[in-house]
């Protein structure tokens, strides 16, 4: 089976620690691709993170709102039980307030899964910063690599 998002991150913070002690002893175009490796792998990184961090948010407003429904559907349930006590007139009253519209924010709801992908949105643009960086860090390196052929 394929990793996980989660099982990834966890991959490339392991692989970013090692790709720093790398650098540290390493020297000429072997630390020039272990700084493009670490960009590209921090990009990745962000960019994953990001994604595991909507759906939690996704995952978290769905079970709040289940929950809701589920307590709505209780008290409906205990309504109906009780309404041989009562007319039916005041168990449509009692019901009245039982809907998931007067429960819950929409609005709310709404606005924090916008909030969520913006920050998605936001780190993949990062991601891409980040890939440029490794992308110039390369081209810089083979533009060196070209002077010393010259000389």
């Amino acid at each position: 089976p394929e990793p996980s998002k989660e099982d990834l991150i966890a991959i490339n913070r392991k692989r970013i620690d090692k790709l720093h002690v790398s650098l540290r002893i390493s020297s000429g175009d072997k630390k020039i691709s272990l700084k493009e490796e670490l960009v590209r792998t921090s990009a990745q990184t962000a960019q994953l993170q990001a994604e595991v961090y909507e759906q939690e948010i996704k995952d978290k407003i769905k079970s709040a709102k289940s929950k809701v429904e589920d307590h709505i559907s209780e008290l409906s349930n205990a309504a109906h039980t009780l309404a041989h006590n009562l007319s039916s007139g005041e168990v449509e009253e009692l019901l009245s307030e039982l809907s998931l519209s007067k429960a819950w924010n929409e609005g709310i709801e709404a606005s924090t899964l916008d909030s969520a992908s913006a920050y998605t949105s936001k780190m993949t643009g990062i991601a891409g910063n980040l890939n440029k960086a490794a992308d110039k860090i390369v081209e810089i390196d083979q533009q060196g690599a070209q002077i010393f052929e010259k000389s």
